[in-house]
């Protein structure tokens, strides 16, 4: 993604000071089966920045078109939820591609998996991962997690399935949290799952927190760097959100 001048005009300054002061983490999920009626999604998609349409156009999958188009929506109901401008054209990336704000007006991720997408947003470096829970084989974790969490896995005789995706979910947020992304290792790092989550990292030390959602066969993590999360899991109606938007833009 390239780096693009801001066209955000940040109309509610003071709303934007408001929204970053003792805030908690808000995470936000949303299905995007609406999406798949055509007159929806024509709306949807006259909404999109110009670099998300140049993006969206060269997917050859309609259903990661749709993902895309839902990404952009959700983050833009958290925006319009804290009273900030929610043009979402001035997005670039860090150095190892995690999308942020180039006014910085707040921090964010975004994930998705089967027909869902996920945003969270804070004043603090934040990641978020959502995975659809399902039958995969099980040896995965022997090439990508440490040893105490496949001991961790092993240990769960009948929900073995669970507890992986739930150690993938929280890695994987904590290495979005970090801004590293899937560039770190994932042997690298330890998640802890007793007596709360908690994280062992020699290469990031620092106060992350992690919250954790199950809904409707998903699995749904967020990592915080030094904010409180929100317990909350706010489901939005993408057809809403669209007339929301279609009415302040």
């Amino acid at each position: 993604m390239q780096l693009r001048q801001s066209s955000s005009k940040l109309i509610k300054t003071e709303y934007h000071a408001l929204a970053k002061r003792n805030m908690t983490v808000r995470t936000y999920c949303a299905s995007v089966e609406p999406l798949r009626d055509p007159e929806i999604y024509a709306r949807a998609y006259g909404l999109m920045p110009e670099y998300r349409r140049r993006s969206i156009d060269d997917n050859p999958s309609p259903h990661n078109r749709m993902l895309s188009i839902g990404a952009d929506l959700l983050l833009r109901k958290a925006l319009m939820d804290l009273g900030l401008d929610t043009d979402t054209n001035d997005i670039t990336e860090g150095r190892y591609g995690k999308p942020a704000f180039v006014d910085d007006r707040i921090q964010f991720n975004l994930s998705h998996s089967g027909d869902r997408v996920m945003c969270c947003v804070s004043e603090k470096e934040v990641g978020c991962d959502v995975e659809r829970i399902r039958d995969i084989d099980i040896k995965i974790a022997e090439r990508h997690f440490t040893k105490d969490e496949q001991e961790l896995i092993l240990s769960q005789n009948d929900d073995r399935m669970r507890m992986f995706f739930r150690i993938w979910t929280l890695k994987e947020s904590f290495m979005k949290a970090t801004g590293c992304g899937m560039n770190m290792d994932l042997r690298s790092f330890t998640i802890h799952i007793k007596d709360g989550i908690s994280v062992e990292c020699d290469e990031h030390p620092g106060d992350f927190r992690f919250a954790e959602f199950d809904r409707d066969g998903y699995h749904y993590a967020v990592c915080s760097c030094g904010d409180d999360i929100d317990p909350i899991l706010r489901e939005a109606d993408l057809t809403a959100v669209i007339s929301e938007l279609s009415t302040t833009e």
